[in-house]
């Protein structure tokens, strides 16, 4: 089945972003028939492209777009205008004498090149043709065979058109007897010159381009090759558009699988060099952006601990209080000029941990995650992993007596009872093998939950060994934590490990079999895998562990409308709004479902309310874009592109890492691009919005409409255009 009909903004697929942050994939209804040419013709099926063609002969030397008179032979019309004088005719036969001879030298050649190509000796063909260019070269004056043949005579530039062609097609056929140790032909440069050339002179030239991208593909130059075809799909717009305009049925050059070929042979490695290279420039970053506030918060609500978490912040120091607490440690160490001690070093952890949970009560993300990283960061350093900074660390039996508050009365003692032969060295040597963790862990009661928070901070960066390392170690503190399982899931499946990930699930779930986060994220990869059945019934098994669970209804709703049970969603969503009417998910879910009956008046209603209850969710500026572009303009014109741009900017405005919402409106204003300059914004837009992404799923579709929008550009500029929108 097609599951679902949205998109889902769960930002590097933050597989615990189990919110889904979704997004309608409807298709715009935009007016113009650019964009990716994903074209929709009412025809019979197109016929593939045939693999070779013959020398063009005598009378079929153009394409049926060209408008130049053909020649009725093979030879160029160079013969003068007569001379009025009689007294002249002795010098004007002898001249006619050689134009003849010279037409016959010509025509003789290329007589023989088609008789060599019928014989399937394809060089001596090639040979043949290039011996009548020659010819004709050597007899046009240099100021007349400019690059693009401008001032060429008209029955001499056709033939010259005509006999270069012929000759790419035999290299285009030799190409099966010599090839070099790619396994490429060595007449491929030379039938693509000529294909070049042929183009030059006759930019509609259909033959020669359908050559080009036949031997392209041969040689696995993919990119070249999709510029090839849109090419030859603009001059087809171009030439038909009036046609299309009325729907008239029109067969294209090029089927539509022709683009779709292409791209699955381009894509895989215009996103692994993207991905090499995004991540040479992140290095040069300390840290990496964080997702927006509105996402974070949305991926901790996912989360059943989430509400005992809240309580617990709110009866925490306030920020203030904790900035002073810091600012006294500092004074402390600078008054005494020495290097801080383990306790100066673990109570300025405490105190940023719990600014840190203060400030992510009040979602101030971009602020709190940085403590956390900070306060594990020293704690990390007091364990001798060399992260602190320090040069040298106290040994574990320094740290052990400066925190044993007893050690001098055990000294007391000791000195008092020798007769009990209390032996300190012994002591001393036991307090070494003691591992400096376990006195940090015994000393730092919250360091387990700092260890998940600064898991949460990698994984939100995602840095998914950091964070899957974090996680570990909680998960080794406390075994039974079901929910720390749930977040290791969550990692594995940013990395693509989804078997690692269900193995994860199902031992949180064999510990508790009442954990509902287990469920609910497990629900979010079977959506990723299209696997509908499984994730409704871990989804309905959710809300009978968690009835007051608003999120899996939501997600549950998802699954119905994929479904195409709109009923059901509905009813589904009635629920969620009397449960939480305030909830900008609820009315941008909604959204959704009044988008799939073909309500768009409520859809955009529904999409404005989630707005204004949460400026900072993304998804519903998007999702109104497209209910903008779906609906017609006010008297039935085209609709309101304008302000579906504004949405969609307001998107990226408020989530810089919403990439979806780059997509569309990279197509919008490709539409509305009154020329190529215009349209090369938009490739600079999409890089812009590949610089956000972390993924190789997130990187997918823009680098998409990245390399359709370059290859279009490119073809405007074969072609000669002014622009490449054709509304």
């Amino acid at each position: 089945m097609k599951f679902p009909s949205f998109i889902r903004n769960d930002h590097g697929k933050l597989s615990v972003f189990g919110f889904d942050l979704k997004l309608l994939i409807s298709i715009i209804l935009a007016t113009t028939t650019t964009g990716i040419f994903l074209f929709s013709y009412t025809r019979s099926d197109v016929k593939k492209l045939k693999g070779k063609d013959p020398p063009d002969d005598d009378t079929d030397a153009t394409d049926k777009g060209d408008k130049t008179p053909k020649t009725t032979n093979s030879t160029p019309d160079t013969t003068p205008p007569p001379v009025p004088k009689s007294a002249e005719s002795s010098a004007s036969t002898e001249k006619s004498d050689k134009v003849k001879a010279f037409h016959k030298q010509i025509e003789d050649a290329d007589k023989r090149g088609k008789a060599f190509f019928k014989a399937k000796e394809y060089l001596k063909a090639a040979a043949c043709f290039t011996e009548a260019l020659d010819l004709i070269e050597e007899s046009t004056p240099q100021s007349t065979t400019s690059s693009a043949g401008a001032t060429l005579n008209p029955s001499v530039k056709r033939q010259v058109i005509t006999l270069t062609n012929n000759r790419g097609a035999m290299y285009e056929k030799a190409e099966g007897g010599v090839s070099n140790t790619d396994g490429v032909s060595v007449y491929a440069d030379l039938a693509l010159v000529d294909c070049d050339r042929v183009l030059e002179l006759d930019v509609g030239h259909s033959k020669a381009r359908l050559r080009k991208l036949r031997i392209l593909e041969s040689c696995s130059r993919w990119n070249e090759a999709l510029v090839v075809v849109c090419a030859l799909q603009l001059r087809f717009m171009q030439d038909n558009r009036d046609k299309l305009r009325m729907g008239i049925p029109v067969q294209p050059p090029v089927p539509q699988s022709k683009i779709e070929d292409l791209m699955a042979h381009i894509l895989p490695n215009e996103i692994e060099q993207t991905m090499k290279r995004l991540a040479e420039e992140n290095k040069q970053e300390t840290l990496r952006k964080l997702p927006n506030p509105y996402t974070i918060s949305q991926l901790l609500k996912s989360f059943s601990g989430y509400n005992t978490w809240m309580s617990s912040a709110a009866r925490g120091k306030s920020e203030s209080a904790c900035t002073k607490e810091l600012a006294v440690l500092d004074l402390e160490s600078n008054v005494y000029d020495e290097k801080q001690t383990p306790e100066q070093i673990v109570a300025r952890s405490k105190v940023l941990y719990e600014r840190g949970c203060r400030r992510a009560y009040e979602k101030r993300f971009e602020l709190a995650i940085p403590d956390f990283e900070e306060s594990y960061k020293l704690v990390k350093g007091l364990m001798n992993t060399g992260d602190s900074g320090s040069a040298s660390q106290p040994d574990a039996s320094t740290i052990a007596l400066d925190l044993y508050d007893e050690y001098p009365k055990l000294l007391e003692w000791a000195g008092m009872g020798k007769h009990l032969r209390y032996d300190l060295d012994g002591a001393s040597d036991f307090m070494k093998n003691v591992p400096v963790s376990t006195i940090a862990l015994d000393l730092y009661d919250e360091y387990p939950k700092l260890l998940e928070w600064a898991g949460m901070g990698k994984h939100l960066r995602y840095d998914l060994d950091g964070a899957s390392d974090c996680y570990e170690k909680c998960s080794d503190l406390d075994p039974t934590n079901a929910e720390i399982m749930v977040k290791r899931a969550g990692v594995k499946m940013d990395g693509g490990n989804y078997d690692d990930a269900i193995q994860l699930f199902e031992s949180a779930l064999t510990l508790d079999p009442s954990t509902a986060d287990a469920l609910l994220h497990r629900s979010n990869l079977y959506m990723l895998q299209s696997n509908g059945d499984a994730a409704k019934t871990d989804l309905e098994s959710c809300i009978k562990l968690r009835p007051d669970f608003l999120l899996p209804r939501l997600r549950l709703a998802t699954v119905l409308m994929g479904n195409n049970d709109l009923d059901g969603a509905k009813t589904i969503l009635a629920h969620c709004e009397r449960m939480d009417p305030q909830s900008s998910e609820v009315h941008s879910y909604l959204g959704e479902m009044y988008f799939a009956e073909g309500n768009l008046t409520d859809a955009k209603e529904s999409f404005d309310t989630a707005i204004k209850l949460e400026p900072g969710n993304p998804t519903p500026y998007v999702n109104a874009a497209l209910a903008v572009m779906n609906t017609p303009g006010v008297t039935g014109g085209p609709p309101d592109v304008a302000s579906a741009m504004e949405l969609l900017e307001s998107a990226i405005k408020v989530d810089p890492m919403f990439h979806a919402a780059y997509v569309h409106l990279g197509q919008l204003k490709l539409s509305m691009a009154v020329n190529l300059s215009m349209a090369s914004e938009v490739i600079a837009l999409y890089d812009k919005g590949i610089k956000e992404c972390r993924s190789p799923e997130e990187l997918k579709d823009i680098c998409s409409m990245r390399v359709l929008t370059v290859a279009q550009v490119e073809a405007g500029n074969a072609l000669g255009m002014e622009t490449i929108n054709m509304a």
